[in-house]
């Protein structure tokens, strides 16, 4: 057996170890592919990190609609044990809940009780490098198995039913500052996923691994390099991390990657010479890895102000606008309505600039106006999820989760927790009723305290807990459609 053999051998021995199943959890459905494939809303299920394999996070349920969402109550509450950024957004498939920790712990949950069926522990070595906090958002679910990227740059995969670990692989060499922060894809029966060198210098890329087996089937880097684009003073390498989960169009066997924080780091600092590529997303052969096609932004962008990877958003088919986190001047007379120049402002969380403030707004995407905007006082950590029944769902790090009005940005439903919400909430229905899910957790650092002119939240818990919420069972309807769902807005009581 060689060197490399044996520490697979040892790694996947100790994550045998680290699972505990406390009962089975249900399979996952045998056309769970074909269910995944629903190009439009989600329905009982949310059965991936965006909802679908585009990425819209809409739901087609309608139980939960402007007329009742005010009668909103907690069903349960699960603490993890985790704390800091809790950016998981978890699966919903068969009624079981695929949830994961900071620190890569994964939980496989009964979606209607709150129930732990087991839970898996990862262990991430002592001299990992890492750039800030220790994030996970999410797993991905498939050919029997739940699949997990780490921050030392392993992919596992886990049994569905008792989490056990069926393989492990690593990747790339975490000692280099390699590392996942970004959900994987299940394609057929390709495991797909980013990866990032943690703001360390080097090259991101983009895998393909066979779902059985954890053989690597292909690598394609996140941005070619150009003859020009060579490395300068202390920097040997580029930067084209890929953060956030990539989209997977079925149509054109397309694969969508957002490519980020273009290197050396900081934009003004150092030479442009290698940041000449980035951020921009990129359309990969889903089969072989080979570009398609790249799509160029702004070149020497700073770093974490790139609209590519990972901007909280959510767009209605139906309503043909998409929802989204920007950056805009502050004024009383909410200047961004009715603006069709927005685009050159929508970016990622980050420190907030003096005079600006962050808005949530609604974008026609065929007049490409500004319908309503929400402004915020906090960068947008959290995503954003909405539904056929006109509701908009984020959350803010004040630790304020909001349902929206979709049609006009009124708040129709307020609720308070302990802690900040750094994810995405998630829509789904078990026996015929309907939730909410959005997991709670948040720092100072994800509230962007390091950078000037940014706001804290201060006095907030660092705990980890998923909250699912339902209507209480005297205001249960059918999951009605959404023609029927439509009414007149009821505001929660205190909402504001």
């Amino acid at each position: 057996m060689s060197g490399s053999q044996a520490v697979s051998v040892i790694l996947l021995v100790i994550a045998v170890l680290g699972a505990q199943s406390l009962t089975k959890a249900p399979p996952l459905p045998r056309d769970l592919d074909r269910i995944q494939l629903r190009t439009e809303a989600t329905q009982n299920d949310w059965p991936l990190s965006g909802g679908n394999y585009r990425g819209w996070r809409y739901s087609g349920l309608t139980q939960i609609n402007k007329r009742n969402v005010g009668e909103l109550q907690v069903a349960w509450s699960l603490h993890t044990g985790g704390q800091n950024e809790f950016e998981s957004c978890p699966l919903v498939i068969n009624g079981v809940m695929y949830i994961t920790t900071p620190r890569h712990h994964v939980l496989a949950v009964n979606a209607k009780t709150g129930q732990v069926y087991w839970r898996y522990t990862r262990l991430l070595p002592g001299s990992l490098r890492r750039c800030c906090a220790a994030v996970d958002r999410g797993v991905a679910a498939g050919c029997g198995k739940i699949f997990l990227g780490t921050l030392d740059c392993h992919l596992i995969a886990l049994y569905a039913t008792t989490g056990i670990p069926a393989w492990e692989i690593e990747s790339a060499n975490y000692r280099e500052g390699y590392g996942y922060t970004s959900v994987p894809v299940i394609v057929g029966n390709k495991v797909i996923i980013g990866v990032s060198r943690n703001r360390f210098g080097g090259q991101g890329f983009i895998d393909a691994y066979d779902a059985d087996t954890g053989k690597r089937l292909w690598r394609s880097g996140a941005v070619p390099t150009p003859p020009e684009a060579k490395p300068v003073n202390s920097w040997s390498g580029r930067e084209d991390p890929v953060w956030m989960p990539v989209t997977y169009d079925p149509e054109t066997n397309t694969v969508f990657a957002g490519v980020g924080d273009p290197g050396p780091e900081r934009a003004g600092t150092h030479p442009v010479a290698t940041r000449l590529n980035t951020p921009f997303p990129v359309a990969l052969n889903a089969n072989t890895g080979k570009l398609k096609r790249d799509f160029l932004q702004r070149p020497n962008t700073d770093p974490d102000q790139d609209i590519a990877t990972g901007s909280p958003v959510a767009y209605d088919p139906v309503r043909k606008r998409i929802f989204i986190a920007a950056l805009a001047p502050s004024s009383p007379d909410g200047p961004i309505r009715g603006d069709s120049t927005l685009a050159a402002r929508i970016g990622f969380p980050g420190p907030t600039p003096a005079g600006t403030t962050w808005h949530l707004v609604a974008i026609d995407i065929e007049s490409k106006q500004v319908l309503w905007d929400v402004p915020s006082g906090y960068p947008p950590a959290a995503g954003v999820t909405c539904t056929a029944s006109g509701l908009v769902i984020t959350g803010t790090l004040a630790g304020k989760m909001l349902i929206l009005d979709a049609e006009n940005g009124k708040t129709l439903y307020a609720f308070k927790a302990p802690s900040g919400w750094c994810s995405a909430p998630v829509v789904y229905a078990v026996d015929g009723k309907e939730y909410i899910a959005f997991s709670s957790g948040s720092s100072a650092w994800s509230s962007g305290s390091s950078g000037p002119g940014a706001l804290t939240a201060k006095g907030m818990s660092r705990l980890n807990a998923m909250f699912a919420f339902t209507l209480p069972t005297k205001q249960e309807n059918p999951l009605l459609t959404p023609v029927q769902a439509a009414g007149p807005s009821k505001t929660a009581p205190g909402a504001e």
